[in-house]
């Protein structure tokens, strides 16, 4: 049976881009914003924090 569509194995060869993505590499990542001592040091939380309450059963 002979698909009109089908492609031959020639055609279907890929390009190799290095292992990038394109566009932005989404590997890269800085930690400034996650380590302690480069944080601005203002409390994120706002009211009370609900882990605090009393549990009563």
């Amino acid at each position: 049976m002979h698909l009109a569509n089908a492609t031959s194995p020639e055609k279907t060869m890929l390009n190799d881009n290095g292992g990038r993505r394109l566009g932005g590499d989404r590997r890269i990542y800085t930690y400034n914003g996650h380590i302690p001592e480069r944080r601005s040091g203002k409390d994120r939380r706002c009211g009370l924090d609900r882990r605090k309450k009393l549990r009563v059963s």
